[in-house]
């Protein structure tokens, strides 16, 4: 970083990734550092999306190695300044999601820059009237209590008798840090969930016999992530609904057939059904509970004729 500064101290802003990439001795500038800081968000200014500009990062280490050996060379040219490259390709590249950005942000930072992924849930933060992590330190060892922050920090473990998964994971709010295990129980049915920058609610009990309070937790729900148009869904503690379609012509039959199939497989992910009707209005409706499924790759095979699947 300190190249970085003399370097746009003596010559002036940087203006592309390839003019700051050229500008810099590779062995400076190499693959790590355009990487960190473009994930960082120092090449905002140039106005294009992060995710494009770190497609286009070995492209820019390239043209600078190879202008570094042409200087080595001595085949420097007097219109180098007049024809130094201004721009990285533009590759096509989908945008990274704000859970990615911030995640990356706090993993090189320590902290949030473009902002904080409770943002989106302060309504509904308010409305749920959690409990502060600050608030905690008041409680008695052992005492119930609910939270709601983001994930920080997940470590996965084994017992040492059973060698049964849990986790050790850290939940942040706008101002505190928390300590919570995920014993075997739990974990088993939220595993999938406890990734950084997840948002999510806890109701556990608190561990006071240390100096620092830690918690044990009872129960996690997921907050569903932020829609498009920037409104936010409830919590969830179940996996996305699986979607079968069914056409004007479906039988009793068929019907029969398809709650055998479901039937065979019970798992957590809910089933819903959608009914095309000849008058145009689809109708649809919950399988109900009592049909929630483990949708492995037998069970898709089996439910291909009717399984809507998401596309990408």
């Amino acid at each position: 970083m300190e190249a970085g500064i003399r370097e746009r101290e003596r010559r002036g802003v940087f203006i592309s990734l390839d003019a700051f990439c050229t500008r810099l001795d590779c062995r400076v500038a190499n693959r790590k550092m355009p990487e960190s800081l473009i994930k960082a968000g120092a090449f905002d200014f140039l106005g294009r999306d992060r995710s494009e500009l770190f497609g286009c990062i070995d492209d820019a280490v390239s043209a600078s190695a190879a202008a570094q050996r042409d200087r080595i060379a001595g085949q420097v040219s007097l219109f180098d300044e007049a024809t130094a490259p201004t721009g990285s390709r533009k590759r096509p590249a989908s945008p990274w999601s704000e859970h990615q950005k911030l995640s990356y942000e706090k993993e090189l930072l320590g902290f949030y820059v473009s902002g904080h992924p409770l943002d989106a849930y302060a309504d509904v933060f308010a409305a749920k009237n959690y409990r502060s992590i600050a608030s905690l330190s008041a409680l008695d060892d052992r005492a119930p209590f609910r939270i709601a922050g983001a994930i920080v920090e997940v470590e996965r473990k084994f017992t040492r008798k059973e060698g049964k998964p849990f986790a050790v994971v850290w939940i942040e709010d706008r101002a505190d840090l928390l300590e919570v295990v995920v014993w075997n129980e739990v974990y088993l049915k939220v595993s999938d969930a406890l990734e950084t920058g997840r948002v999510v609610e806890i109701k556990g009990t608190l561990d006071k016999r240390d100096e620092i309070p830690r918690a044990v937790a009872q129960e996690i729900k997921t907050f569903s992530p932020r829609r498009p148009n920037g409104a936010t869904e409830g919590l969830t503690d179940r996996e996305s609904a699986v979607l079968l379609q069914f056409s004007p012509g479906t039988t009793g039959d068929e019907l029969r057939e398809v709650r055998r199939i479901l039937s065979s497989s019970p798992g957590r992910r809910p089933v819903r059904l959608l009914f095309d009707r000849a008058n145009g209005n689809a109708l649809c409706l919950d399988a109900g509970a009592e049909f929630s499924i483990n949708l492995t790759s037998e069970l898709e095979e089996k439910l291909s004729r009717w399984l809507v699947t998401e596309k990408s």
